[in-house]
């Protein structure tokens, strides 16, 4: 199985595959210049991230309370961790001093303790961080130099890193959580504290301390916020996608996937997203606008889609499958496509 991540700079996509692989290509390259920049030494990894700007990968050893920093320029990978129990969250600064990481149970019976570690990568000098709780934290996301967020099964905490103090912003608990560009708000899953059922999306107000459960009846694979939390992005694990105005609108299906969608990344200026499902396709999306199409009239949605592609679908009782697929001629776009 191979997964892939789109990278913060929202210009390379990562790739690991099940023998421990991270592979990196460009995408404004060729695919041939598709490289591999590290192999794990205990072999397959969990699961991974992005750090800030696109200038690293972070990922994990889940049941094995390990991960690794693997910078995309060659330079040399850095350990993360040990933890108790297997590596949960992780998380590395702006300016590439400071990482964070903490052990989360990946099964019942495993060790596992509400603590955050936070390595200097300069002097490589470790300290910690005890909160509350029965488990630690499944992810966590430096504000600054000063402030890291954590969210796990039991709430969502605000630290201050001069004291090591915390400040619980949601007694929720949260998984799978992003935080936008303005790093004013957080969407995650959200569920009853200490549960494993998260089947709402909250999103926080970091600087008000409020919260707001956003109604959506299914739960995504991959999500993301864009600047100032106008909107949200969901992937599904069949291949659609949605595009949600907040606080409320109309949403927006999505098609061109046929695989899982992995990974969601917004522009910083909100105006398009990227999107990478798990056969390796990319897309790039620009904001809905108008009307969803998929409740247009069927005329008019029709000749919405004539309007973007000259592939043509024609009635044919010939065929096996009762149709042929044709190409019509295409002069070009009298104006850009709209959605």
């Amino acid at each position: 199985m191979i997964s892939f991540l789109i990278l913060a700079n929202g210009q390379q996509v990562a790739a690991r595959n099940m023998a421990g692989e991270l592979w990196l290509a460009d995408l404004e390259q060729p695919v041939s210049s598709c490289r591999k920049i590290w192999q794990t030494p205990g072999g397959n990894f969990n699961t991974f991230g992005s750090g800030p700007m696109g200038r690293c990968c972070l990922h994990n050893g889940f049941n094995r309370g390990e991960g690794w920093l693997v910078p995309t320029d060659g330079s040399r990978p850095i350990r993360l961790g040990p933890t108790s129990g297997g590596l949960g969250g992780f998380a590395v600064d702006e300016t590439h001093s400071l990482a964070a990481v903490s052990g989360s149970f990946a099964r019942m019976n495993m060790p596992d303790e509400p603590v955050i570690r936070i390595l200097d990568l300069n002097s490589g000098e470790t300290r910690k961080l005890r909160g509350e709780g029965e488990s630690g934290y499944w992810g966590l996301h430096f504000l600054s130099q000063d402030s890291l967020l954590s969210w796990g099964h039991f709430g969502l905490l605000l630290w201050d890193l001069e004291n090591g103090t915390y400040e619980k912003l949601s007694q929720r608990g949260f998984a799978g959580s992003r935080v936008d560009a303005t790093q004013k708000y957080l969407l995650g899953t959200a569920g009853d504290q200490g549960t494993m059922n998260y089947n709402e999306y909250c999103l926080v107000d970091i600087p008000n301390r409020t919260e707001t459960l956003i109604p959506f009846p299914e739960t995504s694979v991959s999500r993301a916020l864009s600047p100032g939390a106008t909107y949200m992005v969901l992937g599904m694990e069949d291949g659609r996608v949605f595009y949600q105005p907040l606080p409320d609108g109309t949403c927006h299906l999505l098609l061109w996937h046929k695989t899982c969608v992995d990974d969601v990344w917004i522009a910083p200026d909100g105006r398009e997203f990227r999107t990478v499902s798990d056969d390796g396709v990319v897309l790039t999306w620009q904001v809905p606008a108008g009307p969803p199409s998929h409740d247009l009239p069927h005329t008019d949605f029709v000749n919405m889609l004539r309007a973007q592609t000259n592939l043509r679908v024609k009635a044919d009782l010939e065929a096996e499958e009762g149709y042929t697929i044709y190409y019509d001629t295409f002069p070009g776009w009298e104006k850009n496509p709209t959605w």
